[in-house]
């Protein structure tokens, strides 16, 4: 079997850097919330052109505090795909809300938007729904769901 990547080779060739700065924090003994921990953090914030950037334990608590900063909660429903790692769905659920699965386009792997469509027009039939929008989120597909969400008169955040 040929492997995806070959980590070996990548983690040879930086070896001693790792190693360098686990024993500089090792015997610092500051595991958590450490100088280096904000020393990451501000370099992950200049790299991103941003003023902020957290460090967190994983890739859940990520997900989690994403969901959480939008204001997702108890009696929300959130989109999302099958077609991911169970923490997708994970953080949802730490949140209150339920996850709405909307299927693939099998061509890209990705969340079908006229699936997401269909959906919101099925739960938003019932009531007036927070509609919570990433910036990443395809021109198209927002815009479906702004119009969507002024035919119902939902919130569109």
């Amino acid at each position: 079997m040929i492997p995806m990547i070959d980590l070996k080779k990548q983690f040879s060739e930086i070896k001693g850097e790792i190693f360098e700065m686990m024993t500089e924090i090792l015997e610092s003994t500051q595991y958590i919330l450490g100088p280096k921990v904000l020393e990451l953090e501000q370099k992950i914030a200049r790299y991103h052109g941003v003023s902020e950037a957290i460090g967190v334990a994983s890739g859940t608590d990520a997900l989690h505090l994403a969901v959480e900063a939008l204001g997702i909660g108890e009696g929300d429903e959130v989109i999302t795909t099958p077609f991911t790692f169970f923490a997708t769905v994970e953080a949802i659920f730490y949140t209150g809300a339920t996850p709405v699965f909307v299927d693939i386009e099998p061509d890209t792997m990705n969340i079908d938007p006229a699936k997401i469509e269909e959906t919101c027009l099925a739960l938003l039939a019932g009531a007036g729904l927070k509609i919570v929008l990433a910036n990443a989120l395809r021109p198209e597909i927002r815009s479906a769901l702004e119009l969507i969400a002024q035919m119902t008169s939902s919130d569109l955040d």
